[in-house]
């Protein structure tokens, strides 16, 4: 029995099965910009990036993101099979609040490491 399963983990290994539990996309609309990694059994991690404001945090109903020079607070939502991404909600800094309303386009990304 313990050969078998070192023989199976072997064959899996050796078959490129690691990258079937994550997805990496990178979306924008030529001005904002959101970099989503999702791995299995975690939250998906969000990075947000608007000129020289950087938000990070994870995808939830609710989404808030934090920068060192702000925040974002809405929603963020995959659609069209990962192929777009919605991003709705108030972008804070420099004191003032922006409005986002915006369907970014999608690319999914594979690592060559």
């Amino acid at each position: 029995m313990k050969i078998q399963a070192l023989v199976l983990a072997l064959l899996l290994m050796a078959t490129g099965a690691k990258a079937a539990d994550s997805l990496w996309l990178l979306c924008d609309d030529d001005g904002l910009v959101l970099n989503l990694y999702e791995h299995l059994n975690r939250k998906t991690e969000l990075t947000l990036i608007f000129g020289q404001h950087q938000f990070t945090g994870a995808l939830e109903k609710k989404v808030n993101l934090l920068g060192k020079t702000g925040k974002f607070k809405g929603r963020i939502v995959p659609t069209n099979h990962n192929k777009s991404v919605a991003v709705n909600g108030l972008l804070y800094f420099g004191g003032e609040s922006y409005p986002v309303n915006a369907l970014l386009k999608c690319k999914t990304m594979e690592s060559k490491l």
